[in-house]
């Protein structure tokens, strides 16, 4: 039996692991990680291990101090994969978001899913700042700011947002006339 990375579904636990990984910059995986899992995840190739001056365990004068794991390219690219698991599962067809594209702050929206996503992980939304479908990758999507009131609602309550969509929420009562 191959154990190797591609087509093996992680495990919540395994999946929790790689998105940490993924977020840090070096692609590190957090130290209290649990050893069976990580052997499991060597098997897998999703992971490799370095020693304590950033080269592989295994080249060079072998060392015996301290160890850490690190995503391999399979352990990005299975990282990768989950993320856009999980946000395909929350950023459905029709539900609204917060685009933050990650290459510039200056063009945030708050937008409405269009499409599912496609191989690149890009899907088409509705923009509310230019007002016509344009495609986004699904990584660059956050949840919407939570609405104050149902939709349609009569009240005398106002939401206030700063100018980027999702600052602080601010709530003024309307003074009463």
């Amino acid at each position: 039996m191959n154990d190797t990375s591609t087509n093996v579904t992680p495990s919540p636990y395994q999946t929790e692991l790689l998105m940490a990984a993924l977020k840090d910059r070096a692609h590190r995986l957090p130290s209290d990680a649990k050893a069976t899992t990580l052997d499991l995840m060597l098997r897998r190739q999703w992971i490799r291990e370095h020693r304590a001056d950033g080269r592989l365990r295994g080249t060079g004068t072998e060392h015996t101090g301290h160890t850490h794991f690190r995503l391999s390219h399979a352990g990005v690219r299975t990282a990768k994969r989950q993320e856009r698991i999980q946000l395909t599962k929350t950023h459905t067809i029709g539900t609204i978001a917060a685009y933050h594209p990650a290459r510039a702050k200056r063009h945030q929206d708050i937008v409405a899913v269009q499409s599912r996503p496609d191989t690149e992980g890009h899907v088409k939304v509705l923009s509310g700042r230019f007002r016509r479908l344009i495609t986004v990758a699904l990584t660059d999507l956050r949840p919407a700011p939570p609405a104050a009131l149902a939709p349609g609602e009569l009240t005398d309550t106002w939401a206030v947002m700063d100018r980027h969509y999702l600052g602080v929420e601010g709530f003024l009562r309307r003074s009463g006339t």
